[in-house]
């Protein structure tokens, strides 16, 4: 059975002992995701909050608060920064007990920003995921705009909970290939059908009363006071005994209050506040017609909600709303800020005769427990695929000393004076099977190149070595057997040296002196004794990994971030097929920086 992947996940949005509903559709979508994976939470809270406790488990989550500090109203667009240097040590110390494989951040700023510096720091791949306001509101900011996207694209996937909102971070600069889309889920078990009469009755409603229904925070984005003034056109219109109820709160309680007084329609408007989640279904099960007029939308939970109690909507069709309500079988939409097409619509709705166990039947397969199998799946895909792109500074350390006290010449692995000269170099041919493919390549776009060859190889693959240099590519040797080099002294490492320079010179009638050894393995007394031997040692100044990982793409995405200069020396191989899918890419990458490809005599001439 494989191992389960360990998963942290980073958002400000959950419940803690003092706010038991904020961010209730991530409570659900964790809750069903650790079902799946192995899963800890870190839900910071502001450092002015008291009364929260630093950890506590919900619902067998292991949950965190630190504390995070921000500056109240000013310097938004450093946020993600606070965000990280308040987060960091904990996510260390948690590390210590539990070694997780991924990061996941819900809520794109500051969580998911302060999230990829944190993962990129602790060598971790991690996920983002885009709510809905993080991206349709923080990217008007142009500041906001520049650190969500430029620190976006660094994540390994980001998730967007609509297609509407995918389209808008395409629009920002993410790749699409970046991003999945993942609808929002429902707690089918919760929200049903149930008996409206019955429903009333626990709020002390009136039976013969029609009703519509908004459920959500009381504030500009939600379209309110185009909901009241439609109400308005509507009440004067039908003078039915008719109720519009407003579950929620926010700070344009007192506005909208006072909006139902001018339009003289306060006894028919009821402020009802923050109600327990748990009643949430009654009271949806309790109206007519559920409305949402917002503004702007991500993926609305309560939508889904709502058609899973069977209850037809009315909303603007912004953001995900039109991908839940898809046809007229749900519902209407309107275009949002327009209070005669709400009227208009509440007029049709009510007109219809709905099928509410139908419309319940069409949303359920939206649940919570389907949509975390998707959520795993994605998180899987991210762990199989993280590109590792640390480096090794010991080595790199190592590397430069050792050219500080070898012959001038002697080890090469760049030239920076070269300017936008760059030398492309493939290991461990000629191969049968990928050699001549890699040629077509290169031949197709002009590049010349430098091919290290096995001795032994050569013998088997004669022709495509000579086809290499009919193509004025260069050549050098990579040893004669390709034996770990690790292994062999320092005699032994020459031997192999001299013998594949041999092999070059009587079988191909070449003269050269480049040598690079297997696995970039060398010390001061190889390179010395190949100096006395007039063979210079040649590295490389940037490894692809093209040998070591799974997949294409992990390939030209480790080339697409690392930053190009002057006179590099890139090491490939061209011994097997994701080199040769993802050669192209890397070609076109190099190009797009403005850089010449040229052979290895040319770069260090």
């Amino acid at each position: 059975m494989p191992k389960q992947t360990r998963v942290l996940v980073i958002t400000n949005l959950f419940p803690n002992n003092k706010e038991s509903t904020r961010g209730i559709f991530n409570k659900q979508q964790f809750s069903e995701l650790a079902k799946f994976c192995e899963l800890k939470l870190v839900a910071p809270v502001p450092f002015y909050q008291k009364d929260i406790p630093l950890q506590e488990e919900i619902e067998g989550i292991k949950v965190y608060h630190p504390k995070y500090f921000f500056t109240p109203k000013i310097l938004r667009f450093l946020y993600g920064y606070f965000f990280y240097y308040s987060l960091i040590n904990k996510v260390k110390n948690i590390y210590k007990d539990f070694k997780f494989d991924i990061i996941l951040a819900s809520w794109a700023y500051p969580d998911g920003v302060g999230s990829v510096l944190i993962a990129k720091e602790m060598n971790k791949p991690i996920i983002v995921k885009a709510m809905g306001t993080d991206i349709n509101l923080y990217t008007k900011y142009f500041l906001r705009r520049k650190i969500i996207s430029s620190t976006l694209k660094k994540a390994d996937k980001v998730i967007a909970v609509s297609f509407g909102l995918k389209n808008r971070l395409m629009q920002i600069g993410i790749p699409e290939d970046k991003i999945e889309v993942l609808l929002n889920g429902v707690n089918t078990e919760l929200f049903r059908p149930l008996e409206q009469a019955e429903c009333r009755d626990k709020f002390k409603l009136p039976l013969d009363q029609k009703i519509i229904l908004f459920i959500g925070n009381l504030v500009p984005v939600k379209g309110l006071e185009y909901l009241i003034e439609a109400f308005a056109l509507f009440l004067n219109e039908t003078k039915d005994n008719i109720s519009l109820i407003l579950v929620g709160d926010g700070p344009l309680k007192q506005k909208l209050t006072l909006k139902t007084k001018e339009f003289n329609i306060e006894k028919n408007v009821q402020f009802m506040g923050k109600q327990p989640y748990g009643d949430i279904p009654y009271w949806i099960n309790a109206c007519d017609i559920f409305c949402l007029p917002s503004i702007s939308e991500g993926c609305p939970n309560v939508v889904i909600e709502a058609l899973s109690c069977g209850k037809p909507v009315v909303a603007t069709n912004v953001g995900g709303i039109p991908e839940l309500v898809t046809s007229k079988e749900f519902g209407l939409l309107v275009t949002s800020k327009d209070p005669n097409a709400l009227a208009k619509a509440f007029h049709h709705v009510f007109k219809e005769d709905w099928e509410h166990h139908k419309i319940a039947e069409l949303i359920r397969s939206n649940s919570w427990a389907e949509n975390a199998r998707k959520l795993n799946g994605i998180v899987r895909s991210s762990v199989d695929n993280f590109t590792d792109f640390s480096e090794n500074k010991i080595k790199i350390f190592l590397k430069h000393t050792l050219s500080l006290i070898v012959s001038k010449n002697s080890i090469l692995w760049e030239n920076s004076k070269k300017k936008n000269k760059i030398a492309l170099t493939f290991d461990d041919g000629p191969n049968s099977d990928f050699t001549g493919k890699v040629l077509d390549i290169l031949k197709e776009r002009g590049i010349k190149a430098t091919f290290f060859l096995v001795g032994k190889e050569i013998k088997t693959n004669k022709e495509l070595a000579e086809r290499i240099i009919k193509e004025r590519h260069n050549i050098g040797a990579h040893s004669y057997s390709h034996n770990n080099f690790q292994k062999l002294n320092v005699r032994e490492r020459l031997a192999e040296a001299v013998l594949s320079l041999k092999v070059i010179k009587d079988e191909l009638g070449v003269n050269t002196d480049f040598f690079r050894p297997p696995q970039g393995t060398v010390s001061f007394f190889q390179v010395n004794q190949c100096c006395h031997n007039k063979i210079r040692t040649v590295l490389w100044s940037f490894d692809t990994c093209d040998s070591k990982y799974k997949t294409p793409s992990q390939i030209t995405r480790r080339m697409e971030t690392h930053k190009l200069k002057d006179g590099e020396i890139i090491l490939l191989h061209d011994d097997n097929a994701y080199t040769l899918e993802a050669l192209p890419k890397i070609i076109d990458f190099i190009n797009g920086k403005g850089f010449e490809f040229v052979t290895l005599s040319e770069l260090l001439s």
